[in-house]
């Protein structure tokens, strides 16, 4: 199972580099248990065991099991013998990619945190097909887009075309367990699609409009790396639409502070320079008389 495989990885990845493991997994171990065990004994994915399941009761007070010392036995052989598969599968994995670990690793120590197209820069693409809309995605942004875009549609009941329904995910929930038809989940992917790829044309044809505006900011983020608010009012200027007016006050009252100190400057200027005009002329006079 991936899963496992993957919540196992830091432990198998310590014996590897280190010889030794450490503490440090022990919530990934205990996540590992929960799993394992609800394949067993909720959803019946173990031939040993049956098509049954045996969901704990959180209202009980005692841990009753509804089944016998024998099949509490076979659940814990069955467990075990899936951990250690799964185990030794990891570490084999871990050996055979460990140049490829241990860049990751390094990148790790040095940027402490990394996206995930850090880690295709590092390692390259998956080595298997995935989903399609993974295929699609370009990064970080796109997997941001397509869930706001897919809780428009199917947790806020935002499309006309699939109706004022909601189907939230339960967090809790090891599968994707959909709770609509095949049909739906097709309208559902053909709707984020158009939606995306109508936003996506906007924004190129913004930005083709804007070129110039948009190669100031870069130019700006060469020289300085991060920039501000202040700094794009200045490259761009004010928004093109009615903002709202909390903002409109923020703006209004940063104009008024950036403008003071050179107010103040100019005024303390000329007074200095005033004040120098009186006393150069109360110096010549003894000359001149």
């Amino acid at each position: 199972m991936d899963i496992v495989s993957m919540a196992l990885a830091g432990r198998a990845a310590e014996e590897v580099f280190f010889g030794d493991v450490t503490t440090g997994a022990s919530d990934d171990l205990r996540r590992v248990t929960d799993l394992v065990y609800s394949t067993i004994q909720l959803y019946g994915m173990n031939p040993n065991v049956g098509q049954l399941a045996f969901p704990k009761d959180p209202n009980a007070f005692f841990d009753e099991k509804p089944y016998s010392a024998k099949t509490a036995k076979i659940m814990d052989e069955q467990a075990r013998e899936i951990v250690d598969k799964a185990y030794e599968r990891t570490l084999n994995l871990i050996r055979e990619k460990k140049s490829e670990v241990e860049s990751v690793a390094k990148n790790l120590l040095e940027k402490e945190t990394i996206t995930h197209d850090d880690i295709f820069d590092l390692i390259g693409p998956r080595p298997f097909k995935a989903d399609p809309a993974y295929e699609e995605s370009s990064g970080e942004d796109s997997r941001r887009v397509t869930d706001l875009v897919y809780s428009t549609i199917q947790l806020y009941g935002m499309n006309p075309n699939v109706g004022q329904l909601a189907f939230p995910k339960d967090p809790n929930a090891f599968f994707d367990e959909k709770p609509y038809s095949a049909k739906t989940a097709k309208i559902m992917d053909e709707q984020a699609r158009e939606i995306v790829d109508k936003a996506y044309e906007r924004t190129l044809n913004l930005i083709r409009e804007k070129k110039a505006e948009v190669e100031s900011v870069a130019k700006s983020l060469l020289e300085k790396e991060t920039i501000v608010h202040d700094d794009i009012y200045d490259l761009i200027g004010p928004r093109p639409f009615k903002a709202d007016p909390a903002y409109e006050e923020f703006i209004r009252r940063r104009q008024i502070d950036k403008e003071a100190p050179k107010d103040n400057e100019d005024k303390k200027s000329e007074e200095e320079a005033e004040s120098n005009q009186e006393d150069g002329g109360a110096g010549l006079a003894p000359g001149i008389a």
